[in-house]
């Protein structure tokens, strides 16, 4: 039922902003910008191409790993962790066009 309502939601998008040059194409990953930067988001493939489209949110992902803010040694002074934090979220977004991107934040 869920998977239906999705369908039905997608369609219901596209009818108004629907393309068909370029179907097919995907797009490896690319760094489009942070989510509190980006003012609009276009389509690199359109925007390469010169054409329009609309750009819809497909699908977010990215690794849940803990990583410990730091520790207290042996004489209880607190140690920072610096090592870099792994966790990245990046969506996966398509166009009216057919192109398939990925932004990574």
């Amino acid at each position: 039922m869920k998977g239906r309502l999705m369908v039905l939601l997608a369609v219901v998008a596209l009818m108004g902003c629907v393309g068909t040059s370029g179907v097919g194409r995907v797009g490896p990953v690319g760094r489009v910008g942070p989510v509190a930067e980006r003012q609009r988001l276009v389509c690199p493939y359109c925007q390469a191409d010169g054409l329009k489209s609309c750009v819809y949110p497909r699908l977010s992902y990215g690794p849940l790993v803990y990583v410990s803010p730091g520790y207290y040694d042996e004489d209880g002074q607190w140690i920072p962790n610096t090592a870099p934090n792994p966790n990245y979220s990046e969506t996966e977004y398509s166009c009216s066009q057919g192109h398939v991107f990925r932004v990574r934040e």
